[in-house]
């Protein structure tokens, strides 16, 4: 198959909707309250600068995901990459697949089993997946247009509750509490994999994509945690889909109230993120199996999430996996160590070939 190429905003909007996803569905668990994550969450953002710099100058230096950069190293290094990968695409994927069904179940009284709103939501991201990223990063600018559009109506209802006073100034070991923030905002961020492994396809150069896709990410989960903790307090931190809980009791000229607005973006905003590491995993697959087809590999790329999701929704045990701590090995290795190997050994020249 071959790639399609997408300019460096469609890049953009489409690694924001994948981080405002897991920014809307829940503060990290821990964290003492919101100036804290806030402060963290900055203070992240400004490593990850550094952090993306191996990455970046890989996808400038040869335009090919760091899988099959690896692959013309040799077979077995490219399919060690791959698995890589794959596996923590899948493990995502397994994580907003597993979210979306949890909490509109929970939150939304949707009147239809757990199996079926997994069933829908994969077969959607399976059918977007096939369309290719062009059609996917489209996507994800409307639906990242959306999220501004519900952050202002949000702020516009709830502005007569937000008091600057409900920041939590007075916290106890302040210099482990916002170390703890640090570490949880970056092992929320699977972009970084997925900027790694997509960086190669954008039209423009890597390395300014990087720079404003991590201007642009640091002012939205500021902002989100800003408005959401300004209005309800340190009760944010501890609240699942705390936009949400916010949009239920806000008022404005536009709606009575914002919580359907929040529906309609945050299932976008999933959508999005879930289609792309689906296409992300496909990828690898077509890598470690070069006869596989492109809808035998997006259709084996649902299943798994799917499958490992559904016994833990079924029994009502996501709670397990909600508060589980985010593993953040596999983006440092992933996002950072892979890609600087692959820029500092010598790649001899090789024929194009697409995969």
């Amino acid at each position: 198959m071959t790639k399609q190429k997408i300019s460096p905003a469609a890049l953009i909007c489409l690694l924001l909707c994948a981080r405002s996803f897991t920014t809307m569905t829940h503060f990290p668990v821990g964290i003492a309250d919101g100036l804290t994550y806030m402060t963290g969450a900055v203070i992240s953002t400004v490593l990850q600068a550094f952090f993306l710099i191996p990455a970046a100058k890989l996808a400038a230096r040869i335009r090919k995901d760091p899988c099959a950069i690896a692959f013309r190293r040799s077979k077995v290094l490219g399919k060690t990459y791959a698995i890589g990968f794959l596996l923590y695409f899948i493990y995502a994927a397994f994580r907003v697949l597993g979210d979306i069904a949890c909490f509109t179940d929970y939150f939304f009284n949707v009147n239809m089993t757990r199996v079926m709103t997994v069933l829908c939501v994969a077969l959607t991201a399976i059918y977007a997946a096939r369309t290719g990223i062009s059609v996917i990063s489209r996507t994800a600018r409307i639906t990242f247009a959306g999220v501004i559009i519900m952050l202002v109506i949000i702020a516009a209802g709830a502005a007569d509750d937000m008091d600057i006073t409900r920041f939590n100034y007075a916290v106890n070991d302040f210099p482990a509490e916002l170390t703890k923030a640090v570490y949880a905002e970056f092992s929320r961020c699977e972009c970084l994999v997925m900027f790694c492994f997509l960086a190669s396809d954008t039209e423009g150069g890597p390395e300014k994509t990087a720079r404003y896709y991590l201007i642009a990410k640091g002012v939205m989960v500021t902002l989100i945690a800003g408005i959401v903790t300004s209005a309800l307090g340190n009760f944010a931190s501890l609240e699942k889909l705390p936009v949400f809980t916010l949009a239920a009791y806000s008022e404005n000229i536009i709606t009575e109230r914002s919580d359907a607005v929040f529906l309609l973006i945050w299932v976008m905003t999933g959508i999005v993120k879930l289609t792309t590491l689906l296409y992300c995993s496909a990828c690898c697959l077509r890598i470690l199996r070069p006869a596989s087809t492109e809808l035998g590999s997006v259709l084996l790329a649902g299943f798994l999430p799917a499958a490992a999701a559904l016994p833990l929704l079924l029994g009502y045990g996501w709670d397990k996996v909600i508060y589980s701590p985010r593993p953040a090995a596999p983006i440092i290795i992933l996002g950072l160590i892979l890609p600087a190997y692959l820029l500092c050994i010598k790649h001899e020249p090789a024929p194009e070939r697409e995969v």
